[in-house]
């Protein structure tokens, strides 16, 4: 007799069936004498089944015949976009990047800015400096337009969050009159002061005064 969906034949010549062990299965009565391994992608924790479990978006099993009890996350700078993944994808558009385990889809860094870190954060080009969240007036002061669209997205996102505030912290504005930011990466807590010019005394290196 076939055994079972989710069962084998546990020895030649004998009509006992045993249950499929954790990583395999049967999706159909089979008279076989062993079970289905689970394919790359997917995963089985639990003995007599009779398929695999997908991995969720975001995640991958690289290897067949997981016993895992879940895939394992993307690393940070890649994706996994889709169910049933055996590898994650890089960021690879030069302005994505994701700083989170774990995701779907890649982040885009904010205007003015690239992706660094083997995609895993964002830096300012040259000639913006990197304004921290939370500093929104003077990030204002130094660029109405790029504020403006931080405010677009801001609102876009219905929560008074964004992707690129939750994962970055930051946004990229002009750089201010008197200061260097003539390397890539410039933010407040490292820009420095032209010469001819020195930082101002309030502290928020957002103002350079001529000597």
């Amino acid at each position: 007799l076939p055994c079972a969906y989710g069962r084998f034949k546990n020895a030649s010549g004998t009509q006992n069936c045993s249950d499929c062990p954790a990583g395999s299965y049967t999706s159909a009565e089979t008279t076989l004498f062993a079970c289905a391994s689970c394919a790359p992608g997917r995963r089985q924790d639990v003995v007599g089944q009779v398929n695999c479990t997908l991995c969720a978006s975001g995640r991958f099993m690289a290897a067949g015949g997981s016993t895992a009890r879940s895939c394992t996350a993307c690393a940070l700078g890649r994706v996994a976009p889709v169910r049933g993944a055996f590898s994650c994808q890089e960021c690879a558009s030069p302005t994505s990047f994701m700083a989170q385990t774990g995701q779907a889809t890649c982040a885009t860094c904010p205007a003015h800015a690239v992706a660094a870190g083997n995609h895993t954060t964002c830096e300012c080009d040259a000639g913006f400096i990197a304004i921290p969240f939370g500093q929104e007036q003077v990030f204002r002061e130094l660029d109405l337009a790029a504020y403006d669209a931080y405010e677009a997205a801001v609102e876009a996102a219905g929560n008074g969050t964004d992707d690129v505030n939750a994962q970055l912290g930051f946004w990229c504005g002009a750089c201010p009159e008197g200061a260097d930011c003539r390397r890539p990466g410039t933010t407040l807590a490292t820009v420095r002061a032209l010469d001819g010019f020195f930082a101002g005394l309030d502290g928020t290196n957002t103002t350079f005064v001529a000597c």
